[in-house]
């Protein structure tokens, strides 16, 4: 396959990786809710599933057509990635304080960009507009 297909597959599977990446947001964002305690309580699993949803989201914004992802800046796309390739690389060093204090403080907002995102197109799709 070759680099004109590769992106042609992104663009055609957009909707569902804007909504996959909606709902692993979302997830990860009522994880960090639990608060602090609760990522760090050794009975739960969660800080485990924080890290899992990042390495999926990272996953998962990799795949967007980087056209789209730089006109949508409301979502900062590029330390998802970031985060991602560190987690999913750098098993035996993570340092859970970053990854609680990224998933409380920069989370929400890549959230809310990602739910404005999905709206938007959802609105121009319900009126018969071309790809957003």
């Amino acid at each position: 396959m070759n680099l004109a297909e590769r992106e042609n597959e992104r663009w055609g599977r957009l909707d569902e990786t804007l909504a996959e990446l909606s709902e692993r947001l979302g997830l990860l964002e009522d994880l960090g809710r639990r608060g602090r305690a609760a990522f760090d309580d050794t009975d739960t699993l969660i800080s485990l599933a924080a890290h899992s949803l990042l390495i999926q989201i990272g996953e998962a914004v990799k795949d967007l057509p980087e056209e789209f992802r730089s006109d949508h800046p409301q979502v900062n796309w590029k330390p998802l990635i970031a985060t991602r390739d560190r987690a999913a690389h750098v098993y035996n060093l993570i340092d859970w304080d970053v990854i609680f204090t990224t998933i409380e403080r920069d989370i929400p907002e890549d959230s809310a960009g990602m739910r404005a995102i999905v709206a938007e197109r959802n609105a121009s799709q319900a009126a018969g507009a071309p790809d957003a």
